[in-house]
């Protein structure tokens, strides 16, 4: 009888102990940040889990952190990685994320040359050209910025982002 009590006791012991853990566990998944930031943490070589907590910090608006983080990935990994006529996704992604984080800051510049190198790695990125429009007409350079926004909607013709921004284009230059 009684070490049938032992065990009954030592089983609700576990069942809480692992109650707990879940519990702690699950306050890690409930926001994008803390998820992305645990797991750079855990593994902080891990390109993807770097890019994936900078767009979760741009998500959520911490711009200049974001920057911080898309910064540290050693990007030299892409080159060495990369095979002649081969898309990698995962760079693609990671300039991108660290364009539109140059963007949001008003860095025009450095957030063109992070498209550009997007679509080095992915040419088939409509939004990475996208935002290279939108930062070339940042920096004054509309012509640019329209190739651009063409580029896009010859890769994706029904990407409406593009379609809008060589209307503002169009408009800025009746009213000039």
């Amino acid at each position: 009888m009684i070490s049938i009590n032992i065990k009954i006791i030592a089983w609700c012991i576990v069942i809480i102990i692992l109650a707990i853990w879940t519990y702690q566990r699950n306050t890690v998944w409930s926001d994008s940040v803390l998820l992305w930031r645990d797991c750079a943490t855990k593994n902080p070589q891990s390109a993807r889990a770097m890019n994936n907590l900078g767009a979760a910090l741009l998500a959520d608006g911490y711009n200049e952190e974001a920057m911080r983080v898309l910064d540290e990935i050693d990007k030299e990994m892409c080159e060495m990685s990369k095979k002649p006529d081969e898309i990698d996704l995962l760079c693609a992604d990671i300039f991108y994320n660290l364009g539109c984080a140059y963007l949001i800051n008003n860095r025009f510049e450095q957030a063109i040359v992070n498209f550009e190198q997007s679509v080095v790695s992915n040419p088939g990125f409509h939004q990475a050209y996208n935002n290279m429009g939108i930062a070339y007409k940042g920096i004054g350079d509309a012509e640019t910025a329209e190739e651009c926004f063409k580029k896009a909607l010859e890769i994706k013709p029904d990407f409406e982002d593009a379609r809008e921004n060589i209307k503002k284009l169009k408009l800025l230059d009746s009213d000039l």
